[in-house]
């Protein structure tokens, strides 16, 4: 069982760190340090997993981003004070920026991580142990004593 669990574990944090290290840095930088503009979508992809194509100003010039999945079908992107779109960034770093509020995009990526941490090394687990006998008896030497 203890080698089940390392295995597990190990298969875990593979997921989390190869999976994790896609947005969930950018997106937790906006969180801790992101600072509110007002921002305008100028063109939109819906064949193109609904992206959206946004500019802002930061200290008089111009910057544009690309983001996937959309401005939120709750409207959660759009500001009646801007009366246009919130666009998040990163005062040390313009450049870097997302539309809409940075936390609720943090958690729909975190939550589909965990998710896959829990459940994939599992299954690959499951499957191996069912599948190569020598794999099953290796797994079950840790609890035998001689």
């Amino acid at each position: 069982m203890k080698r089940f669990l390392l295995l597990w574990l190990v298969g875990a944090v593979l997921i989390a760190v190869v999976i994790g290290s896609i947005n969930v840095p950018h997106l937790y930088s906006l969180v801790r340090r992101g600072v509110p503009t007002c921002g305008t979508v100028f063109e939109r992809e819906p064949k193109n997993h609904n992206s959206v194509h946004y500019s802002y100003e930061v200290n008089g010039k111009t910057y544009t981003g690309v983001q996937q999945g959309g401005v939120g079908s709750e409207g959660t992107a759009y500001s009646p004070d801007c009366f246009g779109y919130v666009v998040y960034y990163l005062p040390e770093n313009p450049e870097r920026s997302c539309i809409g509020y940075p936390e609720p995009m943090l958690t729909n990526d975190i939550i589909p991580i965990v998710l896959a941490m829990l459940t994939a090394p599992l299954f690959a687990l499951f499957v191996a142990r069912g599948r190569y006998p020598a794999f099953r008896r290796w797994l079950a030497a840790d609890s035998v004593k001689s």
